[in-house]
């Protein structure tokens, strides 16, 4: 049957299959808001059963960190052993019990209620994977919904956005076939006309768009179907997605609506000298964020307000708190509140070139120009005519020479503390590039690697006259006046600060003694004032079976895999991670050195994170130490002391950052009377003299890196000491 002689049942049987397609649509648009609900009382339960083991596993022995006098023998005679079963007791009940005097009661009543307000404060909802109680298990599975049915949401939402004029349209040139009595008064031109717009509705029915909405309501139905290990899975893939979704429901807020950060975070806000008035001004800031496929925590969403009402400024969060995602959630709401296409000019370190790329692809709907390698200079004509964000390294920043009079959205500078030497060329080619706009968003995780000088350059790009003011109180005694006066530029939280979730981290210093082949080695390099040598103690070793750390990196690493966790192992010596390879398990994954593409680095991670057993990555603490996100490993192991502690604080942060689930062993193997303890012994009274001015806002002075003269001193003592040691022999 041609289109000129469509029947009016089959004419309204398609144009009604169209309809209902529509209305099914629309059906899955929304989240049921009774989902939100259920997870809010869920984490709420669990909550409490959290505060209600820690009191259970607080002994009654505490009520005298309390109230003095409490005879705790008393009450351990009648069966009170926790605080938690003293709880709910009264003053009355109490004095019941042989020995209990009435002022006794009254100071156990006081001190039981003191720890119960103190754990209450102090309690934080931390998902257990190793630990699913049945209100664990509902809070859990109210996230699931929550995250996958928005998704889903999302998906029809974008589907019915792209299709509906289309469609409204299709429906009203085949309105004749409506209804029987429409179609019988219709002329034979308009039957026609209606047989072949038809062939569009069919399309949106048993074609590519019916099919679409097939697989939204499948996947709906998979998604309420689902059941506990997928659940729990999903989690552990993404365990930052699952707790960004928590804090949302908990704090009230729906993405794009004003945040509860500025009382959240009352002391964050005021330790960085932000002016009440001007928090206020920047919480009041809206943002369409359509096209972000992510949800940010509340501190992210302050952090992206921030960004979008000053202009110009400088991210300092710390590592693993979402830097990238918060650039990439202010860039869209610029791209969304433009009048035209809007362009975006990203520089960072060439060993997260990728991971950028990724990133931007992943958690938004941004368009993406990669401006690197041999198509550069086509891919920066598209990017200039196009917009989009062009992503590119501090290398290739060089090489980018924009069109004058060219104006792009944002630039967006990824380790900021790169460019804090005024005369480096990759300095002069990011402010060449940050001439064509006023927006700029400086990020950097590692403030305490600048002095007072280097932040003061970095300020005084980003805004001068901030940077003039500022100067004038750059000193360690006006620490207060220097955070203030920076406050418009420059922001920073650290975990501490805002991850409630994070797991324990346990730091351990793992010594041993040197038998007598690394005693001659490590002599030998004394003798010779070899440093660097004397620093590969243990490790320099003819045969990698006479060394204490190798033996103790086998242990480690044999009882982490074991028990399914995955180890970085980290050396600042190739040399070493070389020899560490011989001693450890399979499998094993790197090592992730100098000479890895960033590509072939990212890969590495990639089948690292994979693994589905416990499992070694190896790594030169400068290559793999900074900007990877290695989420997987929980156990972290330094093959010696690192002259700079900023490289440990970073390779540390590589894992313990958001989105971690499992408790973070951090061992450091160390060989004693060596220059191993001297390292940690000078390093340790640095950081006791460090005043807390660098920490908040401002380095007060260089980091802890150590000095040539410390080398020399540590030099000479050992030289000394084994000298006097070979004479008295």
């Amino acid at each position: 049957m041609s289109e000129n002689t469509v029947t009016y049942k089959s004419a309204h049987g398609r144009r009604r299959a169209l309809v209902e397609a529509e209305k099914q649509l629309k059906a899955l648009i929304g989240v049921d808001s009774r989902i939100e609900k259920e997870a809010a009382q869920a984490a709420e339960e669990y909550l409490e059963e959290l505060r209600a083991l820690t009191l259970w596993e607080t002994p009654i022995e505490r009520l005298n960190e309390y109230a003095s006098g409490i005879r705790v023998s008393a009450l351990k005679k009648v069966g009170y052993k926790s605080v938690y079963q003293l709880k709910d007791a009264s003053a009355s009940s109490l004095t019941r019990i042989n020995g209990v005097g009435s002022k006794s009661a009254d100071g156990i009543v006081r001190s039981v209620r003191r720890i119960v307000k103190d754990v209450n404060a102090s309690t934080r909802l931390r998902i257990d994977p190793n630990n699913k109680s049945a209100k664990q298990e509902a809070l859990i599975r109210a996230l699931y919904l929550s995250r996958e049915l928005k998704q889903n949401s999302d998906a029809a939402s974008a589907l019915y956005k792209n299709n509906h004029g289309d469609i409204s349209q299709a429906l009203r040139d085949t309105r004749p076939a409506s209804n029987r009595i429409s179609w019988l008064f219709s002329s034979a031109e308009t039957k026609r006309r209606v047989g072949e717009c038809l062939q569009k509705v069919d399309f949106y029915t048993v074609g590519e768009y019916g099919n679409e909405i097939s697989e939204l309501i499948s996947g709906r139905n998979r998604i309420l179907k689902a059941r506990h290990d997928e659940y729990w899975s999903s989690f552990a893939r993404n365990a930052a997605g699952f707790y960004s979704t928590l804090d949302a429901i908990l704090s009230g807020r729906k993405q794009g609506e004003a945040s509860a950060t500025r009382r959240k975070y009352r002391d964050i806000i005021e330790r960085n000298g932000l002016p009440n008035e001007l928090a206020v001004a920047i919480e009041s800031v809206p943002l369409d964020l359509t096209g972000l496929k992510c949800t940010l925590r509340a501190y992210q969403y302050f952090g992206v307000q921030y960004i979008i009402n000053q202009g110009a400024v400088l991210l300092g969060d710390d590592m693993g708190l979402g830097k990238t995602v918060q650039a990439i959630a202010a860039m869209t709401a610029i791209e969304n509140s433009a009048e035209e296409k809007a362009r975006f000019l990203v520089v960072c370190p060439a060993s997260v070139f990728v991971n950028w790329c990724r990133e931007i692809n992943k958690h938004s709907s941004l368009d993406l120009v990669g401006l690197h390698g041999k198509d550069l200079f086509e891919n920066l004509e598209k990017w200039q005519s196009e917009g989009g964000v062009g992503v590119t390294t501090y290398e290739t920043a060089n090489k980018i020479d924009l069109e004058e009079g060219l104006h792009y959205s944002m630039l967006v500078v990824d380790e900021a503390h790169y460019i804090k030497n005024p005369s480096a060329n990759r300095t002069v080619s990011v402010l060449r590039l940050r001439a064509h706009t006023d927006r700029v968003l400086f990020m950097t995780g590692t403030s305490l690697e600048n002095n007072v000088g280097e932040m003061c350059f970095l300020i005084k790009s980003l805004k001068p006259e901030v940077e003039q003011e500022a100067s004038k109180y750059a000193t360690l005694e006006h620490a207060l006046l220097f955070r203030q006066a920076i406050s418009s530029v420059y922001f920073r939280r650290t975990k501490e600060d805002v991850l409630d979730e994070l797991p324990e981290k346990v730091e351990k210093e793992m010594w041993c003694e040197l038998n007598d082949a690394e005693s001659e080695a490590y002599c030998a390099s004394v003798m010779s004032k070899n440093f660097m040598d004397m620093r590969r103690v243990s490790w320099s070793a003819a045969d990698i079976g006479d060394s204490s750390k190798a033996d103790l990196l086998r242990d480690l690493c044999e009882q982490a895999v074991s028990e399914g966790r995955k180890v970085i192992v980290f050396s600042f010596f190739i040399s070493t991670i070389a020899a560490a390879k011989e001693v450890v398990g399979a499998p094993v994954f790197g090592p992730i050195d100098g000479s890895v593409s960033a590509e072939n680095r990212q890969k590495i991670i990639d089948d690292f994170t994979n693994c589905e057993t416990g499992a070694v990555l190896l790594a030169q603490i400068q290559a793999g130490g900074t900007g990877l996100n290695i989420q997987a490993a929980s156990v972290i192991v330094f093959c010696e002391p690192q002259l700079k502690p900023s490289l440990e604080s970073q390779a540390v942060g590589r894992a313990f950052r958001m989105g971690q689930i499992n408790k973070v062993m951090v061992y450091r193997l160390l060989c004693a009377n060596t220059v191993d303890e001297q390292i940690v012994n000078i390093l340790k009274e640095k950081q006791r003299m460090f005043d807390s001015f660098a920490a908040e806002s401002v380095s007060g002075q260089e980091s802890l890196k150590l000095t040539d003269s410390d080398y020399n001193a540590m030099i000479d003592a050992e030289y000394e000491r084994i000298s006097k040691a070979k004479t008295q022999q």
